[in-house]
């Protein structure tokens, strides 16, 4: 039995999106038309509960995952395998009860908050505090985003810069059976930004497969930085206060 604990299994429900956010690492848009469901991902979370792997909670993520066409039934699908959060940009909030039957579903709620975008929606934090009112067990997270990791993709590797990504306790579940360590390696296919040198290394580690990789998932999980570090800037820890194009 491996006898892993995750902090956060991150599961992909769709890369539309109602927001053209410059810092975005999914290619995501409202032209990307692409779902995927939660049969797709279950046979994997069997396979890891059988290997003695466990989770804090499930976080489904888009694109914007409330512009998935059947987002009740992925959520109700993945409750009898753990906690459920939900990470959204909020632009549902000027009509929040019409989500109901999925809040209802929910552990936690985390709304990702981009002034920008806020001040468009009528009474933002009214409606916040409104539907934390309605759900008194959902724990709703509400950040304010103002700030964006400044990260992109090196030419030439540099390994001394790979020590502080924010999202090395990452682990990403595709519909694959492949669990990632970050957001890029996971969307190599696209972000048109991802240089050669960060592609190839990326096969040095950076997933477990969990079709045939037999070795403790926990050395894999404690295991950082990974070759493909060294061609990304994330490690850098600078952050710009550019907002979401319009």
């Amino acid at each position: 039995m491996t006898n892993c604990r995750l902090r956060t299994i991150d599961i992909y429900a769709n890369r539309k999106c109602n927001l053209r956010c410059a810092h975005c690492s999914t290619g995501s848009s409202m032209q990307a038309d692409t779902e995927t469901y939660a049969h797709q991902y279950i046979p994997w979370l069997k396979e890891m509960m059988g290997r003695g792997i466990s989770w804090r909670i499930l976080n489904i993520l888009g694109g914007e995952p409330t512009l998935h066409s059947g987002l009740w039934r992925f959520v109700s699908e993945m409750k009898p395998y753990g906690p459920v959060e939900l990470t959204t940009n909020g632009t549902w909030l000027g009509d929040w009860p019409r989500m109901g039957p999925v809040l209802k579903l929910l552990d936690v709620l985390t709304i990702s908050c981009y002034p920008s975008m806020a001040a468009r929606v009528p009474g933002y934090r009214d409606r916040i505090l409104e539907l934390k009112k309605a759900y008194p067990g959902l724990n709703v997270r509400d950040i304010t985003v103002n700030r964006f990791l400044d990260w992109g993709f090196r030419q030439e590797a540099s390994p001394s810069e790979a020590r502080h990504c924010h999202g090395w306790r990452c682990a990403w579940l595709g519909t694959d059976g492949r669990l990632s360590r970050c957001w890029a390696s996971l969307h190599l296919d696209c972000n048109p930004a991802v240089t050669t040198g960060f592609r190839e290394a990326c096969g040095d580690g950076m997933f477990y497969d969990l079709t045939t990789d037999t070795y403790p998932l926990r050395d894999w999980y404690s295991r950082r930085p990974f070759p493909a570090c060294s061609w990304c800037t994330g490690g850098l820890s600078r952050w710009t206060r550019q907002t979401q194009r319009n």
